[in-house]
């Protein structure tokens, strides 16, 4: 049962003390851990939101290109335009997820994103280790989930190919490493 993996006990909270914000918000790339410690930034318990923030207006150039027929070099290319590119795309995630939506392009209408919170609460970042001992300690051996490379186009086809290949009907989990 994979929901074994997010519902782990979590350690209690430390109390909150309020910090002085990051005047760059979202947009800050300061790579010193001590400025994460000392400052706030958005999405942080302790930063203060004074006012709804206005919902962004996302155009068609808003989507990272793809290179070559692939997005390989969102993983992998690292001259620091490509950085910025990624830098900006994630900026823009976090504005949309804060406020609740975007404006597409010049459709009339807005695209509303529901249950942000519910889905962050039950957000939980592992380390590869951390998932290997949380299977580790929950399958007898000869049982152990595994970890594999599918020839599939996408994780949910290989998962569903997977399934049905399955005499038993396993069960199947799909985990996005890059969302």
């Amino acid at each position: 049962d994979i929901r074994l993996l997010v519902d782990e006990e979590t350690p209690p909270a430390a109390p909150l003390r309020m910090r002085m914000q990051c005047q760059y918000g979202d947009e800050c790339r300061r790579g010193n851990v001590q400025h994460w410690v000392d400052e706030s930034h958005p999405g942080d318990p302790d930063t203060l939101v004074e006012q709804p923030l206005p919902l962004p207006r996302l155009g068609v150039d808003a989507a990272l290109p793809s290179r070559d027929g692939s997005f390989n070099w969102i993983r992998f290319a690292n001259d620091p335009a490509d950085r910025d590119l990624r830098a900006a795309s994630t900026s823009l995630s976090l504005r949309v997820c804060r406020s609740g939506g975007y404006h597409l392009g010049g459709v009339e209408g807005v695209a509303r994103l529901q249950h942000v919170e519910k889905l962050l609460r039950g957000t939980k970042l592992l380390t590869v280790q951390q998932v290997e001992r949380a299977l580790a300690s929950r399958y007898s051996p000869g049982k152990v989930a595994k970890l594999s490379v599918a020839a599939e186009n996408t994780a949910l086809e290989a998962a569903l190919a997977r399934q049905r290949s399955s005499p038993s009907g396993m069960r199947v989990a799909v985990l996005g490493a890059a969302s």
